[in-house]
Parts: structure tokens; sequence; C-alpha cells
């Protein structure tokens, strides 16, 4: 196993992740290797299943032990498929040569680890996508147990190529919304003149990302220390950007009041990577930001309309789908209302012992108690914000 401390990718692993049953740009080396070296704590390893006749990846995840995971209650530590604050999919790499004994060598290699019991915690896996069906064929196939703890829609586009060159803004976001971009458009002009910035490599590419992250610096996510630079995690944000560019897998889409005698001044902000296969490409808007000073006029909602009919002339012009995973958390009240479709994800706890181990049961219980504990911290936090809302009213009347 590849350790966080050394980053450095076993032979053979750029081939495994642009071929794989199902693509993850997460764990592709443009993003996996900046992730390994500027985020991973101690104990985050590269798990990979390698054939032992020529050396080389079949199948490969970043896999940490959950500690402390489930508090004080004295419950073994599982297996996690890792993730970090940036990283929204989970779904393994699988080659797409026997994929069934690749990924079975895979959880057979990730039993083996003598830190903790055989179980596997694997969150954001892709349910529409082509490797859900082969992880559920292969636990059944070799009389291990998974149990599905929670399936989520996450908002997005899919428009096949037919469908892609009929479509306009107005078919993909519905005329209300339109209206209501337009609206944007109209309030935003009577500060200046608007203009949209799309910066994709070089320098443009990098003094656009430094601006973005000072736009996202300066709003909510930088009070809450959120924001990249907040976390000093702008390093990584700059290696991904500049892997990516090398073969056109990022843009940075900026709407800008336009600088008379000075720079552009940026209202809104999306850095935008791409999934997904050449004929196929997946957009993913990333991180979102905008000025807060000009909330009431919707700049996060005018960058990520601009970005849809960008992608959309981009998509035509080439004959291509246009794919768009929103990225956005379930709550998210943005990318719902700009992208009707969905996909869905789902969080596992797999059984990697064939015939079961005692660690299943109580690791499953857990983590079924630490979502109702979520879930009712979630509501109780509503219910706080609502509480505090209706009393802010009462006071001004």
């Amino acid at each position: 196993m590849a350790s966080a401390g050394k980053p450095d990718l076993p032979h053979g692993y750029d081939w495994l992740a642009a071929n794989a049953v199902e693509r993850n740009l997460f764990f592709e080396p443009a993003m996996i290797e900046p992730a390994l070296r500027h985020l991973a704590s101690d104990g985050v390893e590269l798990c990979v299943a390698t054939d032992p006749e020529f050396a080389i990846p079949r199948a490969a995840m970043p896999v940490v032990r959950a500690r402390g995971r489930y508090g004080p209650v004295p419950t073994p530590s599982p297996l996690m498929v890792w993730h970090h604050p940036y990283s929204m999919v989970g779904t393994p790499l699988i080659s797409p040569e026997e994929p069934e004994k690749a990924l079975d060598a895979l959880f057979a290699k990730a039993a083996r680890r003598q830190d903790g019991p055989p179980v596997l915690l694997m969150q954001m896996v892709l349910a529409d996508g082509p490797a859900w069906p082969l992880i559920q064929s292969v636990v059944e196939k070799s009389c291990r147990r998974l149990h599905v703890l929670e399936s989520t829609p996450r908002a997005g586009l899919r428009l096949d190529a037919e469908a892609t060159h009929a479509a306009t803004l107005r078919t993909i976001l519905g005329g209300k919304r339109l209206q209501s971009v337009k609206a944007s458009r109209r309030k935003l002009k009577t500060e200046g003149e608007l203009v949209h910035r799309i910066a994709t490599s070089g320098e443009d590419l990098r003094d656009a990302l430094s601006r973005f992250l000072a736009l996202e610096a300066s709003g909510w996510k930088g009070r809450m220390g959120t924001a990249l630079s907040s976390r000093g995690h702008d390093s990584y944000a700059r290696s991904v950007a500049e892997n990516l560019s090398n073969d056109g897998r990022v843009r940075i889409d900026l709407s800008c009041l336009e600088g008379a005698n000075g720079p552009d001044r940026p209202l809104g902000g999306a850095l935008s990577i791409k999934a997904g296969t050449q004929d196929a490409p997946i957009w993913m808007p990333w991180k979102v930001a905008y000025d807060e000073q000009f909330v009431r006029a919707g700049p996060g909602v005018l960058t990520l309309a601009n970005l849809t009919e960008s992608l959309l002339g981009d998509c035509q012009k080439a004959d291509q789908p246009l794919l768009i995973d929103s990225l956005a958390s379930p709550d998210s009240q943005l990318a719902p209302k700009l992208w009707r479709d969905h996909l869905t994800l789902v969080d596992v706890v797999i059984d990697l012992k064939p015939g079961g181990s005692g660690a299943f049961g109580p690791i499953l219980l857990a983590e079924k108690a630490r979502k109702s504990a979520f879930v009712a911290g979630k509501a109780a936090r509503g219910a706080i914000k609502r509480a505090a809302k209706q009393a802010q009213a009462a006071l001004k009347r």
C-alpha cells in the first residue's frame, strides 16, 4: 500500500484510472496525488490489488481506519474509503479486464489488514454507474454481506447528444428560472458593465484561481473557516488546477463587473472540473463562491447559468451529450433549481470476510445510530433557526 507520506503512485495506476469500469476523477492521478500530499492524515493509504503475473494495478481505492468514528461507544472501527472535504465520489477504480476478479482481489486485500476488523464503509458510490451492480454481484457471489445505509439524490443535468442539440438555456432552466437569471443580470448591470470571464490554462488560469480563492475567503466560508485558503488548502487547489489544465479538464468562470480603470471585480465564480470520457465528459462545479455584497442580485445563480450556457454551446459544437454533476449536498438550495435531473449516490457497509465477521453487526448498528443522531441534530438546529427568525420578526413589530 502507498502511504500518505509517499504519494508516488504505483506503475500502471494511470492506465487503471483512465480505463476503469467507472472512472472516478477524485481517484485519478491529477487529483489523488495532490490530495495524498496536502490533505491526508496519518493512516491514509492507497489499497491496490495487483496482477500477480504482470505486477500492475487491477483495482484501487484510498482507505483509512475510521478510529473514533463512534465517539466513546466501544465499537470496532471500520475501514473507510478515504474522503477529504473536497472529494465527492467514492467509487473504487476497477480494471475493465475481468472486473469481478479485480474487485474481489481488492476486497480480499483490504480484508487482510491487521489494524482492525474486515468491514468496509464505502460512501458516495454512484448507483447510476456501472461499478455499483458490479460491487453487488461480487459481494453476493463471494458470500460477503452488504447493507445500504443511505441513498441520496444529487442534482445534475443529463442530456444526450440529440437532446443537447435541441436544448436552449430556457429548456434547461425553465422559463421562471431564466427570467430570474435575466433579472439578476439587469440588477448587476446597474453597477457597471457585466462580463463573463473563462480561464482554462496558463497564467489566465492561475490568476483566475487566485481571484476565486479571494472571493471565496471573503464570504461565509471564510468566516466559518471552510474556504480553501482559510484551511491552508490553496496549495492543493493550485496543484489540482495545474494538473487538470494539462488536458483541458478544468475551467474557472467568473461573473465580473468590468473595471473602467482597473481590474474586473468578480461577483460570482465557479471552479469546475471535468470527469467522464472524451466522448461523454461530465462537468462538475467543484467550488462556487459569490460576493455577499451583491447577494440579492443572485451572482451565484448567474455564474452557474453562464456556465451552463457556455457548456451547452461547447457540447453542441462537439456533438456531445451535456452532463453535469452538481456535487451539491442534499440540502443545497441552488443546484436543484438550475438542474432538474439527479444522480443517486449510496453509502454502504460491506463485510469483507466471506461467510461473515463478528464486527459487521455492531458496526452496522453504530452507523445507524450515528445517522439517527445526525438527523436529530439537524432537525434541532433547524428549529433553533426558525425560532430565532420568529423572535427577530416579533421584535420588529
